[in-house]
């Protein structure tokens, strides 16, 4: 079982045309997991906060599973969870052909800061006897 476990602070910058990722997500083999967390996945201001989350993120969805699914891959991926919050989400996808083994999935948030763009957001899950969780937080300087 090989996991890739990313996390990138975005700024609140669109991504460009024709972003890949391929390099950054299979640099070694074609990982079984992959699990991304993004910070700042919007600008943090108070129009970005207010609701451009889910366009973000279908947006970054879209660019991680074309990164992953290439023609000729024999295993192609699924989305399996995503849990975001002002700013902060994390993807879980999986090849399809080891899904039925995962199990118990959950996600988490929780927000602090002061003004609501701190805190976490998680994703667990179990394969057999092993529990897995990841976390991706965004936290405050200083």
């Amino acid at each position: 079982m090989t996991i890739v476990v990313g996390s990138w602070n975005l700024g609140g910058i669109r991504p460009y045309d024709n972003l890949e990722l391929k390099a950054w997500l299979q640099n070694t083999s074609s990982p079984d997991i992959v699990v991304l967390g993004f910070q700042e996945i919007v600008p943090l201001t108070s129009s970005g906060l207010a609701g451009g989350n889910k366009e973000m993120q279908k947006l970054w969805t879209d660019i991680i599973l074309k990164s992953l699914n290439k023609p000729g891959n024999q295993d192609q991926y699924q989305l399996l969870r995503v849990s975001e919050m002002f700013g902060l989400v994390i993807f879980l996808l999986a090849k399809k052909s080891i899904t039925t083994r995962i199990l118990d999935l959950a996600i988490s948030s929780f927000n602090g800061g002061v003004s609501g763009n701190k805190g976490s957001v998680s994703v667990r899950f179990k394969i057999g006897d092993t529990s897995f969780c990841f976390l991706n937080c965004h936290l405050d300087h200083g």
